[in-house]
């Protein structure tokens, strides 16, 4: 995996697929969500999709909610 600037992303995969993609407004708080909801629709499951796919958002010091890749 290869990160850019404003939020740009580009992932190989061993068996030769690839996917890139940008956050449109350059935060990087969604990558990991997007990246793993890409993983997970070409197949790639395990702990580290998993891990890499939770971002939680908090409030006051509590978690209050999560960011998800919606697509």
């Amino acid at each position: 995996s290869k990160m850019g600037a404003e939020a740009v992303q580009a992932v190989a995969l061993p068996d030769g697929r690839a996917l890139a993609f940008k956050v449109e407004d350059g935060a990087t708080r969604a990558l990991g969500p997007v990246l793993a909801r890409a993983l997970r629709l070409l197949g790639v499951e395990g702990d580290v999709v998993d891990r890499i796919g939770r971002t939680p958002l908090l409030g006051g010091g509590r978690e209050v909610g999560e960011i998800r890749a919606a697509f």
